[in-house]
């Protein structure tokens, strides 16, 4: 067990009676006036735990001079009995001259710090020295129950000691915790006030996109009245209309050319049979690869062509170069260019807005842990009778 684990008594700590309403930029100057102030009673703790320990360590070294003097294997004893009283006689000595070590390092910076390291010093010294304390005392009784009397000794004063100065310690926490806390307010609101710029620098994009997206939408109204526009429309109906034509034509076309006497003409040329096979699969294909130039060939060769065929040939020829030049206009149309522009836009003021919202969800997240933290002050301010003005 430590050297605390004892009952404390409880005495009461003088504070200061005078009310004080605070600035929150004041509370740091003002909780630094009280540690100053608690700074002085500590001190003087630290200087009469300091003469409990100088005591201590001068009737240690004392109690294990007198202790390694006595001569064991005088007493009358087995020799079993006196070999286990040596050792742990030994090993106690070796003990008491590790925790003489570990007292004599103590720094007194603080009265929290050294409660805390003589604790943990003493808790360290009982779970080592308890059974050889046990094996030595079998031979060795007063020189060894010296020593653990002189610790008892300390312990009791010690205790007393910071019994007294209970609320002292925890007046010195309470600061400590608070200035903890001033530290993390503070932190929230310089990230508070990072936020607040960088909402500034969204607002100025998103009001930026949202004009440019209003500035583009109108140019896309105007230009849909244009006679540019106009005669852009007419060329994609244009192109409705002569690609039902040609279909319809070359449907025609096909119907009037006799295949049947072409093959029976052409049936011993290889060559000739694979560009009317291939016109008898896909018509329309085989004749856009070079306007029908193969086939008027085949027709004039064999003798089957017709006035009506090479008419309705010209027609569509006609046709198919009024087709590339309204495709070509059509082409023209900044439409899809003002659509992919507005998209982007769109797209871009989207994103803007999730971060947007993402930034408002952690702005109250950061300012409800504002409010939690400085409600915590105010209560510890309580302690000093001072207040944080509303």
């Amino acid at each position: 067990m430590g050297i605390f684990s004892f009952f404390k008594k409880k005495e009461k700590f003088e504070k200061d009676d005078s009310d004080r309403v605070l600035k929150y930029q004041e509370i740091e100057d003002f909780l630094e006036d009280k540690e100053k102030s608690l700074h002085n009673e500590e001190k003087i703790a630290l200087e009469e735990i300091d003469t409990l320990v100088d005591k201590l360590l001068k009737d240690l070294k004392e109690g294990l001079r007198i202790l390694k003097s006595v001569n064991i294997n005088s007493k009358k004893s087995d020799d079993k009995t006196k070999a286990h009283s040596i050792e742990g006689v030994k090993k106690y000595s070796e003990n008491i001259e590790y925790l003489i070590e570990k007292l004599d390092s103590i720094k007194m910076k603080s009265l929290l710090e050294t409660e805390k390291e003589i604790d943990e010093i003493f808790k360290e010294f009982d779970k080592l020295s308890s059974t050889n304390y046990e094996r030595g005392t079998l031979l060795v009784g007063k020189e060894m129950a010296s020593l653990k009397n002189s610790i008892k000794v300390f312990s009791k004063n010690l205790i007393k000691t910071l019994n007294q100065k209970k609320e002292l310690k925890e007046l010195i926490l309470k600061i400590k915790i608070m200035f903890s806390k001033i530290e993390e307010i503070n932190k929230i609101d310089s990230s508070i006030e990072k936020l607040k710029s960088k909402e500034k620098g969204l607002d100025k994009k998103i009001e930026s996109v949202k004009k440019e997206e209003k500035e583009l939408f109108e140019k896309e109204s105007v230009y849909h009245k244009t006679k540019e526009y106009e005669e852009i429309l007419e060329a994609k109906r244009n192109l409705e209309f002569l690609k039902k034509e040609i279909v319809k034509k070359m449907s025609e076309l096909k119907s009037l050319i006799d295949f049947k006497s072409l093959s029976n003409f052409f049936h011993k040329y290889e060559k000739e049979m694979e560009i009317l096979r291939k016109y008898r699969d896909d018509f329309k294909k085989m004749y856009e690869e070079d306007m029908g130039k193969k086939l008027i060939s085949l027709l004039d060769e064999s003798k089957l062509n017709k006035d009506k065929i090479n008419s309705l040939v010209k027609e569509i020829n006609k046709e198919f170069e009024s087709l590339e030049k309204n495709y070509n206009k059509s082409k023209e149309d900044k439409t899809p260019s003002f659509s992919e522009n507005l998209n982007k836009l769109r797209n871009s003021l989207e994103d803007l807005e999730t971060i947007h919202s993402k930034d408002i969800r952690f702005n109250e997240k950061v300012v409800s842990s504002r409010e939690r933290l400085l409600e915590s002050l105010k209560k510890g301010l309580n302690n000093f009778k001072a207040e944080i003005e509303e």
